[in-house]
């Protein structure tokens, strides 16, 4: 059976939001490992992190239709449930949209980004139930693993600007602040939080995103809606 124009819609964003996420953590991974600029600074060269933060963006905007389209798939068997994974969805997205965006005009920190991935994290978590009949067990467990990869960022970021640098919720850190930061208990525990979840979740995350492409193109989405089946 041949799938909707929607779904195909869908399933091709998906594949590509998946990309283009995958090309964001090669430039994140590029920037984490590129050399200071100064011997004694903490803080790394801004170029190749704006590159990844430009790429966040784009992964975000096709991920809004992926969205909806899942909400297409899941709302006749569980109305309710699809109304709230999608605004919490739509809202994550939007939310890392926007926050991403204004890096570019120095008017929020560059870390400020990780509070609305926790939210993509949860969204993650909710529409990745087997019983939705949307997805493998194999895309269910990947996307599991990335909601929580992507939960970790959230609440590591959040764990860092509690008890380490409120000022990171309301603007960009200076140098001064940067360098004056000692490695606490907390600051240890938020950055792990932030390293096992980009290597969980950043990672996972498009990898979920192109086999959930890949599954949708397999199975049919037309057949989808009308079973509503779990395909194993």
């Amino acid at each position: 059976m041949h799938l909707s124009s929607a779904t195909n819609r869908t399933a091709k964003l998906a594949l590509l939001s998946g990309v283009i996420g995958l090309v964001a953590f090669a430039f994140l991974i590029a920037a984490l490992a590129a050399p200071p600029p100064a011997p004694d600074s903490l803080r790394r060269e801004t170029q190749l992190f704006r590159w990844q933060d430009a790429g966040v963006i784009l992964q975000a905007l096709t991920m809004v239709p992926v969205t909806l389209g899942i909400y297409r798939l899941t709302a006749m068997r569980s109305p309710e449930w699809s109304r709230l994974c999608v605004t919490l969805g739509l809202f994550a997205q939007a939310a890392l949209i926007v926050s991403s965006a204004l890096i570019f005009t120095n008017t929020t920190s560059d870390m400020f980004y990780m509070a609305p991935v926790g939210l993509v994290g949860v969204w993650l978590l909710l529409v990745n139930r087997k019983q939705d009949g949307i997805v493998s067990t194999a895309v269910a467990w990947t996307g599991r693993v990335a909601g929580f990869g992507l939960l970790l960022i959230g609440a590591g970021f959040v764990l860092y600007g509690i008890f380490v640098a409120p000022t990171v919720f309301i603007g960009p850190l200076s140098n001064a602040e940067i360098e004056s930061q000692s490695w606490t208990q907390a600051n240890i525990i938020a950055h792990l939080g932030m390293a096992a979840g980009t290597v969980l979740g950043r990672a996972v995350y498009p990898i979920w995103a192109i086999l959930l492409g890949r599954h949708l193109l397999k199975i049919g989405g037309a057949n989808l809606i009308e079973t509503n089946l779990a395909v194993t």
